[in-house]
């Protein structure tokens, strides 16, 4: 655990110094990732459907989930991965967004957008 942390604490002050750089370098790092989380989770619905993971074909989601997103009770990790993956395409958007406005552009989004 001692490593997890030291990493974690090495990952934040690294990025914090490259935000101060180049903010728009971060957000576009950030989108990066969020691309991949959506083709991950892409992949993983795939498998889902083809029955390559049958423990989470049958499986209601988690209650927090339900409350987090306002699914409904009868939902299940399917829809839980579909709106997980909807999250992550929207912070990409945001993120490639927020990386191609000049230094001294206005925010385009608005809190809670």
């Amino acid at each position: 655990m001692p490593f997890l942390i030291e990493i974690t604490s090495v990952f934040v002050s690294a990025f914090s110094v490259a935000y101060l750089l180049s903010p728009s370098f971060c957000h576009r790092f950030v989108g990066y990732l969020e691309e991949e989380a959506v083709i991950t989770y892409t992949k993983c619905l795939q498998d889902i459907d083809n029955g390559l993971l049958p423990a989470w074909s049958n499986m209601p989601a988690p209650p927090l989930a339900i409350q987090y997103w306002k699914l409904p009770e009868d939902a299940m990790m399917r829809d839980v991965i579909e709106v997980i993956r909807a999250d992550e395409a929207h912070h990409r958007v945001v993120n490639h967004t927020l990386g191609s406005l000049d230094k001294d552009a206005k925010n385009p989004y608005g809190p809670g957008q």
